[in-house]
């Protein structure tokens, strides 16, 4: 309460991320989550906040290992992850139909291999290609605007192989773009760093730009 209270103080949209709430469902103990428990959680969460949270996401970094859903990188666990938001989507939007709900991030740096297998599943689960999907875009390293493009193209392209995004309407939101490899960088750094991210998602066709990270934890809005 005191989270949301805080961002409508500053004029702040907050975002809500579900992933491992409630924690007894997430748990990675418990191996297959009961879906229809993650699904009442966030029908209480949406009315709880209606009309003051609008935007939700039902997962984080589906293509990773240590992130997220915390099962593992495959086909399955995307499959998974597509139902889980397929169902906290039908829940949220029952409830509260002003609100976007947003797929589960993926890694633009994962998008080959195991990362591509997990999108294929996410999107087979899901019944389709999510409306709405969350992408993480970090350069590898690069801190040029070219590496930056290279990034999203990389994501729209995995995007294009697992669904038609243009006959979908997708619309993608870079709710995490940094630079990894990178530390200590200085405040001029990350302002230029900043605005070459801005005008390569603006070219990209990102819709939402919503935060940036570097890998010594600072972050800007």
């Amino acid at each position: 309460d005191s989270w949301v209270a805080g961002c409508e103080a500053q004029g702040v949209a907050p975002l809500a991320l579900l992933a491992s709430a409630p924690q007894s469902a997430w748990s990675i103990n418990m191996g297959t989550p009961p879906i229809d428990a993650i699904a009442d959680y966030a029908r209480m969460a949406a009315l709880r906040y209606q009309d003051r949270v609008l935007l939700w996401q039902s997962g984080n970094e589906v293509d990773t290992f240590s992130a997220g859903l915390c099962w593992g990188f495959d086909e399955y666990q995307g499959e998974l992850a597509g139902r889980i938001h397929r169902a906290v989507e039908d829940a949220i939007l029952s409830v509260s139909p002003r609100s976007i709900v947003i797929a589960p991030s993926v890694q633009s740096i994962w998008l080959t291999g195991h990362g591509l297998q997990t999108l294929a599943g996410m999107v087979r689960g899901y019944g389709g290609l999510p409306r709405h999907v969350a992408v993480h875009v970090y350069t590898d390293g690069g801190r040029t605007e070219q590496d930056i493009s290279k990034a999203l193209h990389r994501t729209w392209g995995a995007l294009e192989s697992a669904g038609k995004t243009g006959d979908a309407g997708v619309q993608l939101w870079a709710t995490e773009v940094g630079v990894t490899g990178f530390s200590g960088l200085s405040d001029q750094a990350q302002g230029r760093w900043l605005r070459a991210a801005l005008r390569a998602c603006s070219a990209g066709a990102v819709s939402h730009f919503l935060h940036y990270n570097f890998d010594h934890g600072s972050q800007a809005g």
